[in-house]
């Protein structure tokens, strides 16, 4: 169990991307700035474990926002989600077509699909 502070970083387990004051990053060491079109409301994440692969989508224009390359993964993951302010809006949890991989139909870092790939959609309102 944690206790303490927690640092929202890949070093201590976490792949996120945040939105503060009208700009997104992901929460690499150092941060890294992403330039999007638009404000993000679906955004869907591709696990790609044997691969050590996190991706984010952009599901609105299926544009690709950012891939975490951890190298590889030790154990279980589990799902991190938080809203930073009370005025954010609400998550939402989607399901997912069951045919929903990373393919040519998202743009992606030419990572092929695998078997072993897992799929979450949110919607962020």
């Amino acid at each position: 169990m944690r206790r303490g502070r927690i640092s929202i970083k890949p070093e201590d387990g976490f792949w996120a991307i945040r939105f503060h004051k009208d700009e997104y990053w992901a929460l690499t060491s150092p941060e890294t700035q992403l330039t999007l079109k638009e404000r993000l409301a679906r955004v869907c994440i591709f696990l790609e474990y044997e691969d050590g692969l996190i991706s984010f989508y952009n599901m609105t224009d299926k544009s690709h926002i950012y891939t975490f390359s951890q190298g590889s993964f030790d154990g279980s993951l589990r799902p991190f989600f938080r809203l930073w302010s009370s005025d954010s809006g609400h998550l939402t949890i989607c399901p997912v077509p069951e045919a929903a991989q990373p393919d040519d139909n998202l743009h992606h870092v030419s990572t092929p699909a695998l078997e072993t790939s897992y799929n979450l959609q949110i919607s962020v309102d």
